[in-house]
């Protein structure tokens, strides 16, 4: 999963790729039982009939980010360095998600900068694939790193 790397160790330009998960209904109805969340269009398939732009009940694109952000700390956050989560930019929802779905993100590294002797931020460019090779979710992610000089 993660690996034990510092901020130095990492090269502008590389590319990691997660591995892929399927969304379910199952995956909707816990997050909805932890979030509150009860939109007609994550639940209600008789009213997603009725939105011609839809194929289906979707997964909240939150839920989509969620599991996006577990593949960033198997696949990016290292183990053993401390790390934090740096936050969101432009982030952009591009296609539906529907149960069924399997997904998987590419991060590319696009921007590295020194904060203080402790930390630098890494800034990843983050595509979310479908099975069919769509981009369904396109962001900018950035991480909080432990520097090796600090260790």
């Amino acid at each position: 999963m993660g690996m034990t790397r510092y901020f130095e160790e990492f090269q502008t330009g590389e590319k990691i790729v997660s591995r892929s998960r399927s969304l379910e209904m199952a995956d909707i109805r816990m997050y909805a039982a932890c979030t509150s969340l009860c939109a007609r269009i994550h639940s209600d398939p008789l009213y997603c009939e009725k939105i011609e732009a839809l194929k289906g009940i979707t997964v909240p694109f939150s839920l989509v980010l969620n599991v996006v952000d577990g593949f960033y700390a198997q696949s990016v956050s290292p183990d053993g360095v401390p790390t934090f989560h740096y936050g969101y930019d432009k982030t952009e929802y591009l296609l539906p998600v529907y149960p069924g779905d399997c997904i998987h993100t590419e991060f590319v590294l696009v921007d590295k900068q020194e904060k203080n002797g402790q930390f630098g931020v890494l800034t990843f460019r983050c595509e979310t694939f479908n099975q069919r090779g769509e981009v369904v979710i396109r962001h900018i992610d950035k991480l909080y790193v432990g520097r090796k000089s600090a260790g």
